[in-house]
């Protein structure tokens, strides 16, 4: 390999409806995705096979953690740098600011995830989709409770909830309920906060949903 290649694995969720007899249903499924970013002066994107072969090398270790914060907010930047030259129409640009608020997240910068949290929502709020702005400020919850910051996250939180009532979106109203739960228990509020958690427990099982399951229990 004779450039700098950035592997970026994407966690996808994807909402499902069908209709069983004369009921209808909504799941969430997941996939993962390789990407691939090689090099930093005109970055080329690998895709398909060709990204997914990389995640076959074997390493020869670990670097250190302040390299490895240093890479990755290095790939984040390339990541916009790329994105800046595509169509950004759609739901595309708010993806990406959300995920790179997760990502900025990840690697403990705090000022970068709420700054790019907060575009996402600016993002979403342009395009006037409810259902995009619900799954920004969802997350942007789930950020706060992270911070400790638990009145926002309660009122972040609450706001996808009432956005994913109004659409009759099971899976995210879990998700809602969830960090609801979480920062009315960060605020001492436990009676109100099992209400929120019983809920998402009693709609990740009606969904098989475990990732909701397991964080409510």
């Amino acid at each position: 390999m004779d450039r700098v290649t950035t592997v970026v694995l994407l966690r996808l969720r994807h909402q499902l409806a069908y209709q069983h007899k004369t009921q209808s249903h909504q799941m969430l499924a997941e996939e993962c995705v390789a990407l691939a970013i090689r090099g930093r002066q005109s970055p080329e994107w690998l895709t398909g096979p060709e990204a997914a072969r990389l995640l076959e090398c074997a390493p020869a270790g670990n670097l250190p953690r302040e390299s490895v914060q240093r890479e990755v907010a290095k790939a984040l930047e390339a990541q916009l740098e790329a994105l800046g030259d595509q169509d950004t129409d759609g739901d595309r640009l708010e993806h990406v600011y959300r995920n790179l608020g997760l990502l900025y997240r990840d690697i403990e910068d705090e000022a970068a995830s709420r700054d790019y949290f907060r575009r996402a929502l600016a993002a979403a709020a342009a395009r006037g989709t409810p259902s995009s702005y619900s799954t920004s400020i969802g997350s942007y919850a789930s950020l706060l409770n992270e911070l400790g910051e638990y009145a926002g996250a309660r009122d972040a939180a609450a706001e996808a909830l009432a956005i994913d009532d109004a659409l009759d979106d099971r899976p995210h109203q879990g998700l809602d309920h969830l960090e609801l739960g979480r920062a009315l228990l960060g605020l001492r509020d436990n009676a109100a906060a099992i209400v929120h958690l019983e809920n998402a427990l009693q709609l990740g099982r009606e969904l098989r949903q475990r990732e909701i399951v397991a964080r409510a229990l």
